[in-house]
């Protein structure tokens, strides 16, 4: 009798390397597929507490990564400075993305080194078409390879650039003495108009200096520009790395179109939009949704994989999209700045959130709770009331 076919991971990413380990560890045959493996990706390399927290792969050496312990929020010409509740640890992605390759080969995963063109049906599972190496027959199928990954464009989520934040930036010196010298803090700005933000966040060596828009009739040089007024209203920008710009496409979770999992299939990471609407952030829902799809996979149920991300963190990203367009409405974020700069108890509550230390469930009773002796109930708009359950 001819051996089980393996399990096939498409992107050797956070997603697709923290299921190829989990999955080798226990048995199971695995191939990951990477055109590159490790490498730089154009994005902000933040981890927050919600990513970091119960992962000791993360916490290895203290030399690869910054850790951030305050954030300085801009909007309407004004700042505030907000202390994090938990460390942000800021990585160069092709170091995050080492540490999780390392460990998903050593636990027994097979690499192939190729791009994937195509995907077939077969009655086995599904063939991994390659370009330039013999194609692949796998009896499962883990799409995580990216927001433009070929397992979303033949799986499902959908295409079209309204789809799609599209984010772009570069890599910039990180002056002064990187050994003495205290890790600046994390910088976000909203520049006005704009349903989106500009950050800088400190690495080990460098900064990464970027922007982004939900709005899909801006087009790369209306951002650049964005970004270019960003520091002439606080300064000169950082010097930017030769050969260091990129953009990227950030799924849009409201905009996916379709379950993330099927028969024999489930996307990941990027690959099924599970990137939090308001911030962005992605590599925790990365390493979530693989750890969730693993547990269904050794259950012997990976069709359950659908229901368990919805239960696990998928209300999260709900109530985040609910409140995505009343948060860039004219003027949220520069209430939000200005009434920050009055009250501890809502820095406090900001900080707990870009740290990813606490979610968006509760948080309108929350704000209620700091700001009600300020008559601050505006900023409460942003947040959904809650609806009536369902009958």
């Amino acid at each position: 009798m001819a051996p089980p076919l393996p399990i096939g991971i498409l992107g050797a990413g956070p997603a697709g390397a923290t299921l190829a380990r989990i999955l080798a560890v226990a048995g199971h045959a695995v191939v990951l597929v990477d055109a590159e493996g490790p490498h730089e990706k154009p994005c902000g390399g933040g981890v927050t507490a919600r990513g970091w927290r119960g992962r000791p792969i993360l916490l290895g050496s203290s030399e690869a990564y910054a850790v951030l312990r305050e954030a300085v929020v801009e909007s309407g010409g004004e700042s505030v400075a907000v202390p994090l509740a938990e460390p942000v640890r800021v990585y160069p992605r092709v170091e995050l993305n080492r540490v999780l390759f390392e460990a998903a080969l050593g636990a027994g995963a097979r690499f192939v080194r190729a791009r994937a063109t195509g995907l077939a049906r077969t009655a086995g599972g599904f063939r991994i078409e390659l370009e330039d190496t013999p194609d692949l027959d796998v009896g499962f199928l883990a799409g995580a390879d990216g927001a433009a990954g070929v397992s979303r464009k033949l799986l499902g989520g959908g295409r079209g650039r309204e789809r799609f934040a599209l984010a772009l930036g570069f890599r910039a010196e990180r002056e002064g003495d990187l050994d003495g010298d205290p890790v600046p803090p994390m910088r976000i700005a909203f520049p006005p108009g704009l349903a989106g933000y500009a950050w800088v966040f400190p690495r080990p060596d460098h900064l990464s200096v970027g922007i982004c828009s939900r709005d899909p009739s801006v087009r790369p040089d209306d951002l650049r520009r964005r970004l270019a007024d960003v520091f002439e209203r606080s300064g000169a920008p950082p010097p930017a790395i030769p050969g260091s710009d990129y953009s990227f496409p950030v799924p849009d979770f409201r905009a996916f179109e379709g379950p993330r999992a099927g028969c024999g299939w489930a996307l990941l990471g990027d690959a099924g939009a599970f990137v939090d609407p308001l911030t962005l952030e992605g590599i925790p829902y990365a390493l979530r949704s693989a750890e969730l799809l693993a547990q269904a996979i050794l259950a012997g149920e990976p069709e359950h994989f659908e229901r368990a991300w919805r239960a696990d963190f998928g209300r999260e990203l709900a109530l985040a999209a609910r409140a995505l367009d009343r948060f860039y409405a004219e003027g949220f974020t520069e209430d939000m700045v200005r009434r920050a700069r009055r009250s501890e108890r809502l820095r406090r509550i900001l900080g707990e959130l870009l740290a990813g230390a606490a979610g968006y469930r509760g948080l309108r009773r929350r704000i209620l709770a700091a700001l009600a002796l300020d008559g601050a109930a505006r900023v409460l708009g942003v947040l959904p009331a809650p609806r009536a359950p369902s009958r």
